[in-house]
């Protein structure tokens, strides 16, 4: 099923509800749109490897509201960014390979 909704608080209840049972949503951002899942749903995530096409070894952004809910997922920062990210989060960061 694939629906397109206004911002609202019945949509973003459903939009919770689609995550939370594994499925995917779309959210737009001021450039591009997103597809967003649950990181924790290892389901979800090949879900969106095979909606975006994307190769496997092509890593996927997982946007986080601190560095301690890393934790709670099981990720780590390599170093450097682990000594960026605790000099400069909260706030917007994103690196850049030269």
């Amino acid at each position: 099923m694939s629906e397109i909704r206004a911002i609202s608080d019945e949509s973003l209840a459903q939009a919770v509800e689609i995550v939370r049972d594994g499925g995917l949503i779309v959210i737009p951002t001021d450039t591009v749109y997103g597809v967003a899942c649950d990181p924790r749903n290892i389901e979800a995530i090949r879900k969106v490897f095979a909606a975006k096409q994307r190769p496997k070894y092509k890593s996927l952004q997982v946007l986080l509201p601190s560095i301690e809910s890393m934790e709670k997922l099981h990720l780590d920062l390599p170093v450097p960014l682990n000594r960026l990210s605790a000099m400069f989060m909260p706030g917007a960061f994103s690196p850049i390979a030269v």
